[in-house]
């Protein structure tokens, strides 16, 4: 079984949530004064301004958790897919690639025993059932056709794939100027049976089960060291500061 790494770079740490909310609450608390000091009383109208105020942030910070908490949940649940790969694969959400005094944030990377792979998984989020499409992963673009007002009307969407080129190029050198030579593999991952597409370079999967094939089978041009690629996971859990996904079978049924 393959073992998932989660990010904690990018969570605030819980002594800089205190901080936080006792800041916040005394800012409320002045604000409070301020107002009792002008006008006497804080249960005039004005008075009842900073608790108005006050029961906002509350509903809003409420609203946004539960909605960050069900996208993180959705997100963990997508991940602890890749745990039915063997265990010589480790997966990696959430990493800092810089080189050259340029960085990038890359959601994934699935770390193979033959190549590391950056996995686009992007592209296909805003599909629609209504329509068909064909991705050209050389002139980076993505068709869409569709009915409209009885015609078909095709229109163009650039990918960013240029984007995922350059996470590649620069996660390569990285980690190769730092003593771990290793292929670097672009993906793209768009679940649509249906979608149609032109590549040469960048392989395409259009379900779950071509993407397991293709994070199994692909041949790179050279093979890693074994010792290269257990020096790159610990970088990579370094780097990201990780924390294991532990799948219980009840929650992801």
């Amino acid at each position: 079984m393959a073992r998932v790494y989660l990010s904690t770079r990018d969570r605030l740490p819980n002594f800089f949530k205190m901080i936080r909310n006792i800041v916040l609450t005394f800012v409320w608390i002045f604000f409070v004064s301020l107002i009792a000091s002008q006008y006497g009383t804080i249960t005039s109208v004005y008075g009842l301004i900073p608790f108005v105020f006050l029961l906002g942030i509350i509903l809003i910070s409420i609203y946004v958790k539960r909605k960050n908490k069900k996208s993180q949940k959705a997100h963990e649940k997508f991940l602890a897919q890749f745990k039915e790969l063997p265990d010589d694969y480790a997966i990696f959400q959430g990493v800092t690639v810089r080189y050259e005094k340029r960085g990038y944030h890359v959601p994934l990377i699935v770390l193979g025993p033959q190549a590391a792979f950056i996995i686009d998984t992007q592209l296909g989020t805003n599909h629609s059932s209504d329509a068909t499409y064909h991705l050209d992963t050389e002139r980076e673009v993505m068709e869409m056709t569709y009915q409209k007002r009885g015609k078909l009307v095709t229109s163009r969407m650039m990918t960013g794939l240029s984007f995922l080129r350059q996470q590649v190029w620069h996660g390569s050198k990285m980690w190769k100027s730092e003593g771990m030579p290793i292929w670097v593999q672009a993906c793209v991952y768009i679940p649509d049976p249906n979608l149609t597409y032109h590549t040469k370079k960048i392989p395409v999967a259009r379900s779950w089960d071509e993407l397991i094939h293709i994070l199994q089978t692909f041949q790179p041009p050279f093979q890693p060291m074994e010792k290269d690629r257990q020096k790159l996971v610990q970088y990579l859990k370094k780097n990201i500061n990780a924390k294991e996904l532990i799948v219980k079978e009840e929650e992801y049924i």
